[in-house]
């Protein structure tokens, strides 16, 4: 993932398929009108340099070095925002270079023109993308996915101490949490975890997960000094079952 070039690129990880290329489409078609068309190119050969250059600086320009920081740990991001972010950032990033391509394609033309109508390009085709992208009710499915990845990890892969302070030193008996939302605070506390208990859902306009799709989780009420789970989870197609003394996640069912 981390690959991916540009907000093109990143946009194919991110929305759906579908959308992503009518996105592509008008924004080609919005480029070669407001910049080829200005600088005295016939329509033809404005959308041929339109598309030549977007597929450059989409899929084989610098910009694609900065895509990890846009990869980072995402158990919860404010998906609208992170949007704006990733075409205001990429949109900057496409516009410089992309002045000079349209500069070297327009000799004759003067510097100033190709800057201001390749900036005006750029900045209408923010709002243009958004209006686009995000059409459906839930548009992110490939944040969603990147979400659910992170939160499996984090839930189950990371020492996270649930138990280890609930275990009676002499008894050895274990304080069971009341109810799952109590577990779930646990977890909040623990770094804002708590969402790791849901499946990533990002509506269009969100900005967090309202956390409305919980996985099946079963706390163990009637535990004995020898129990040797806690609490059970079904993630990933994968049953868990959390040790209360080790503290630690196993895995019990493949499903």
């Amino acid at each position: 993932m981390a690959l991916a070039n540009g907000a093109m690129g990143l946009a194919l990880e991110v929305f759906d398929f579908r959308i992503w290329v009518v996105y592509v489409v008008a924004t080609v078609v919005l480029e070669g009108w407001i910049i080829g068309r200005s600088l005295y190119h016939g329509w033809l050969k404005s959308f041929g340099l339109s598309t030549l250059f977007n597929f450059l600086t989409a899929f084989c320009c610098a910009a694609g070095f900065f895509a990890p920081f846009l990869h980072a740990d995402r158990v919860e991001v404010n998906p609208l925002l992170w949007t704006v972010e990733v075409l205001c950032f990429y949109g900057l990033i496409s516009a410089l270079i992309e002045c000079c391509l349209w500069r070297l394609s327009s000799r004759e033309t003067m510097t100033s023109l190709v800057v201001k109508r390749t900036f005006l390009a750029h900045g209408l085709g923010i709002p243009l993308a958004l209006c686009i992208l995000l059409i459906p009710s839930r548009p992110y499915p490939g944040l969603e996915a990147d979400s659910d990845t992170w939160r499996y990890w984090n839930l189950i892969h990371r020492d996270n101490r649930i138990y280890s302070n609930r275990i009676n030193d002499e008894t050895g008996a274990v304080k069971q949490f009341k109810n799952v939302k109590e577990f779930e605070q646990k977890l909040d506390e623990a770094g804002g975890l708590g969402v790791c208990l849901y499946n990533a859902v990002y509506r269009r306009f969100d900005l967090r997960d309202p956390r409305i799709d919980p996985k099946p989780l079963e706390l163990n009420q009637d535990m004995a000094n020898d129990s040797t789970w806690a609490a059970r989870i079904l993630s990933y197609g994968r049953v868990w079952e959390l040790n209360p003394v080790e503290d630690h996640w196993n895995l019990v069912k493949q499903r």
